[in-house]
């Protein structure tokens, strides 16, 4: 590994510690009216998922 991977690796890794994800969409759901639609996203660095309604 290149000391420069690796030191923003560990800065990027602070970062979702601090809140700041790289959120990727995996799944989205379309909705109508006042259900409206959901998407499920997942940080690309430390992997955490979420759900997040539209």
């Amino acid at each position: 590994m290149r000391p420069a991977a690796g030191v923003a690796g560990i800065v990027g890794r602070l970062l979702c510690l601090l809140g700041f994800h790289d959120f990727k969409i995996i799944d989205a759901t379309i909705g109508f009216g006042s259900a409206g639609g959901t998407s499920t996203v997942r940080c690309q660095r430390c992997g955490r998922v979420v759900t997040r309604s539209n």
